[in-house]
């Protein structure tokens, strides 16, 4: 490689050809690189045009895959609420059975007791009652017996006067 150091303009060197080609014909290898230098650039000035064309194409692109994940995610969506629905729909249902089998249980229970001569659940608030109203009155009564100078009813009287009458 020779380093030229001069301002002068240069001549063309006759030695640019290769040895061995005719020196009418161009060289190859500089007509390869320039085709390919022109290659390029034609590429760079083509993606510069239709690179915007091509943004917006990508950008289209975007915006159709999200409404399609949109709509594919909408679907599922209403697919989940329908089945909890549904599940919603057969709690209740069987809420509803489990009580009537409660009913059936509770009317079974109460009919066996009574056929074993217990009494049932409404005889029992009832005796529970009379008993209150028992000791209420007796509390009563021993409070008013408990008194100095208590009266005694006539009535009261009248039933530790008269002896049991007898046969």
């Amino acid at each position: 490689m020779e380093l030229i150091l001069s301002t002068k303009p240069r001549k063309p060197r006759a030695s640019a050809a290769k040895p061995g080609t005719p020196a009418g014909e161009p060289n190859l290898e500089s007509t390869s690189a320039n085709n390919i230098w022109f290659a390029g650039l034609g590429a760079l000035a083509k993606a510069q045009a239709e690179g915007s064309k091509a943004f917006e194409a990508l950008v289209q692109e975007g915006i159709d895959a999200q409404r399609a994940t949109q709509v594919a995610a909408q679907q599922r969506m209403e697919a989940f609420t329908q089945r909890v629905e549904a599940i919603n729909q057969n709690v209740a249902a069987s809420a509803g059975r489990w009580s009537g089998l409660e009913s059936i249980f509770e009317t079974r229970v109460s009919r066996a007791l009574t056929a074993l001569g217990l009494p049932s659940q409404a005889a029992w608030q009832e005796l529970l009652k009379r008993v209150e109203r028992l000791e209420h009155i007796a509390a009563q009564s021993a409070t008013t017996d408990s008194q100095p100078g208590s009266r005694v009813t006539a009535a009261a009287k009248k039933t530790r006067k008269t002896p049991n009458p007898s046969p």
